[in-house]
């Protein structure tokens, strides 16, 4: 809804935040959430500052935000691959998310065949 109230805001709509919800679906193969507002009925709203009306039908979604989980292995590759060596992984209590800490490896930054961050 932050969104929203910046539109609001920022653009000087005239949205009206309760005709939106929020809608959160998780992609438990690939391991991405994709975050939506979704217009619970016709709406319209006009950004003064745009000089636009923006027109939405109920269902209409919004996308504002697509995050992604990674495994610890998944994260272990990517610090290494970018040059960091993992110091440690801090769990909750289900171990459903991590803190990662990372070190920068001091190392020479040669050229990389491999389509590292240095080509």
């Amino acid at each position: 809804m932050n969104r929203l109230e910046r539109i609001r805001t920022e653009l000087e709509a005239d949205v009206k935040l309760e005709n939106f919800d929020f809608c959160s679906q998780y992609n438990l193969s690939n391991g991405e959430n994709r975050i939506h507002l979704i217009s619970l009925l016709p709406e319209t709203f006009t950004s003064q500052v745009l000089d636009k009306s923006f027109f939405f039908e109920a269902g209409d979604k919004i996308l504002t935000e697509i995050s992604k989980k990674f495994t610890t292995e998944e994260i272990g590759a990517l610090a290494t691959f970018h040059g960091f060596k993992i110091l440690h992984n801090l769990m909750d209590e289900q171990n459903y998310c991590t803190i990662s800490i990372w070190e920068k490896k001091t190392q020479d930054r040669k050229k990389s065949s491999s389509g590292g961050p240095w080509e």
